[in-house]
């Protein structure tokens, strides 16, 4: 299951030269600065990003179906499930980035607002390997090895393993409203926004279910897992 986070952001950023396109005259005081009274500016780069994923609360259950081997007649079936945190590591990374940004004066004067809109293809992955899992339960014995119907019941606490559990955080897009000043030769803004990242947890097989003691020689365990929680 794929996930949106949304978290917060905040810029601060000093512009020396004037990048943008003039869209319209020079305000009248300032007619020695560079800065145009509004600009639109197109951007492609790269930039280093820092994608933490946090705790990981992993659900997992699964079903078991028993059968003899003798006569391959259902005799048993159960049920387990549990939960368990994985810590997932932070992941450092150079990622390429394309940004819109657009600026205007209040009138004739020397302040502005502004907006910019960035898109990141993050491609960050967290990995970690041998999850244990904890396995309450509990099963049911409906038939003895001659056919017989009978009735017991019994609970049970195993452990079941993962291969790996994988969180991706792949693409990412901040919009931030931002108000400024324009000097001579450059401007100086902050703002604060809104950023949005889609985050695909992944997992591989088990290698063990958990283990009922009424599981005889031969038996199949279905694995059901539920969607996780994750944060940037």
């Amino acid at each position: 299951m794929k996930q949106l986070l949304l978290s917060s952001v905040a810029a601060v950023a000093i512009s020396s030269t004037a990048f943008a396109a003039d869209l319209s005259s020079i305000n009248s005081k300032s007619e020695t600065s560079l800065v145009p009274k509004s600009g639109l500016s197109l951007g492609l780069g790269g930039n280093l990003n820092l994608a933490t994923f946090g705790q990981q609360n992993f659900y997992w259950a699964g079903v078991s179906n028993a059968y003899y081997d003798s006569s391959n007649m259902h005799y048993n079936y159960g049920y387990a499930g549990w939960n368990t945190k994985v810590n997932l590591t932070p992941q450092f990374r150079v990622a390429p980035i394309g940004q819109i940004n657009y600026f205007n004066h209040f009138g004739d004067t020397e302040w502005m607002w502004g907006s910019k809109i960035a898109y990141t293809y993050l491609n960050s992955r967290s990995e970690v390997s041998n999850v244990g899992i904890p396995q309450f339960g509990g099963y049911h014995t409906f038939k003895d090895r001659f056919g017989t119907s009978i009735s017991r019941s019994d609970t049970f606490f195993g452990t079941g393993e993962l291969n790996s559990y994988q969180t991706s955080i792949n693409h990412q897009l901040t919009l931030t409203p931002y108000l400024g000043h324009s000097f001579s030769n450059g401007y100086l803004y902050a703002g604060a926004g809104r950023k949005a990242a889609r985050a695909s947890p992944w997992q591989a097989a088990s290698r063990s279910a958990s283990a009922s003691p009424s599981v005889g020689r031969r038996g199949r365990t279905a694995i059901r897992p539920s969607p996780t929680t994750g944060t940037i």
